[in-house]
């Protein structure tokens, strides 16, 4: 059984994570099964029905249903995985990565600062997302269209993604067109990225494209010229390996799990900061540095994890943990 919390049909790069491993196990006879909770007394009342050998805690719903891991051992005799897609400062969080028979961490750089909170390496593995999720779709920029550079941009928006600072610096690059993909979601975030959008200065070079399935996603990956996401907190970054895989250039904020994606396919920036990511977009604009920087993001690619081996690694630990429950019913 694999807990979560929310909508896992949401766009999001824990969701789509799941959905894989999910279907991966599934064909491999591993009866896998995705659970959306919404309270402690809810999880519980599914793990007591259903008695699972294995419990998949995905780390969006490990702050609700921490408190039930030495239950589920004493009760149901099951292991408990813990998979970790972001970085965390909750207490009750890392106290049940502590307590979990495994954890998987989606990046290295996040297998690091597991290990830090105390989590044996022994216990330990880092299986990270595939980088080949979307349909191929022959490059095509777009830029000869309008004379502008086309400037992609994949996530859902949150502070932390720094999509108030993206714009903001696109407003002093007149030569920038912004493709905004993702949810722009409520409230006064969205706001305030929506009134920098509909400036004078702005509005005629973004377009916001909400969420795009595959084929539609593919598309703005192969039209684009530059891929830019300043994001400031990352547990890998499905977005940026995606996007290498196109060859596109990066510019992202300065941090471990990015850097450790893009190497020396792109230009890096503090996170929050509106001066550097103007100059950054204004280097891209120079089609010699463009085709040099996007000559190493096609290398980048091509030795990024897949989806296949990712997957295969995620069914060969679930096994193991699946053998290892039997062995101590």
């Amino acid at each position: 059984m694999l807990l979560i919390r929310g909508d896992i049909a949401r766009r999001t790069g824990g969701n789509l994570y799941d959905r894989r491993i999910e279907r991966a196990c599934r064909r491999a006879g591993l009866p896998l099964r995705i659970i959306s909770i919404r309270s402690r007394g809810e999880a519980r009342s599914e793990l007591a029905r259903l008695a699972p050998k294995v419990i998949v805690m995905d780390s969006i719903a490990i702050p609700t249903v921490a408190p039930l891991i030495f239950w589920a051992r004493a009760a149901l005799r099951a292991r408990v995985v813990a998979l970790m897609h972001m970085p965390t400062t909750s207490r009750a969080t890392r106290t049940a990565l502590r307590a979990a028979d495994h954890v998987v961490a989606v990046s290295n750089d996040l297998a690091g600062t597991i290990a830090r909170a105390g989590v044996p390496r022994s216990r330990l593995s880092v299986i990270p997302p595939g980088c080949d999720g979307i349909p191929r779709v022959a490059r095509h920029s777009g830029g000869a269209r309008d004379r502008r550079l086309r400037v992609l941009t994949v996530a859902n928006w949150s502070p932390a993604k720094g999509i108030a600072t993206l714009v903001a610096a696109a407003t002093r690059v007149p030569e920038v067109h912004l493709d905004l993909v993702g949810d722009i979601g409520a409230g006064a975030y969205r706001d305030t990225v929506m009134a920098r959008i509909g400036s004078n200065v702005l509005a005629s070079r973004v377009v916001l494209h909400g969420v795009l399935g595959e084929r539609g996603l593919a598309r703005r990956y192969a039209e684009a010229d530059v891929f830019a996401l300043p994001t400031e907190r990352e547990g890998y970054g499905t977005a940026f390996a995606e996007a290498l895989s196109y060859g596109l250039p990066i510019i992202a904020a300065d941090i471990g799990p990015v850097r450790a994606i893009v190497g020396d396919a792109g230009l890096f920036v503090p996170p929050r900061r509106v001066r550097p990511l103007i100059s950054a977009l204004r280097l891209m604009t120079d089609p010699w540095l463009r085709r040099r920087v996007a000559a190493a993001a096609r290398a980048r690619g091509r030795v990024l994890p897949t989806w296949a081996l990712s997957e295969a690694a995620f069914v060969d630990l679930l096994g193991g943990e699946m053998r290892m429950a039997i062995a101590g019913s």
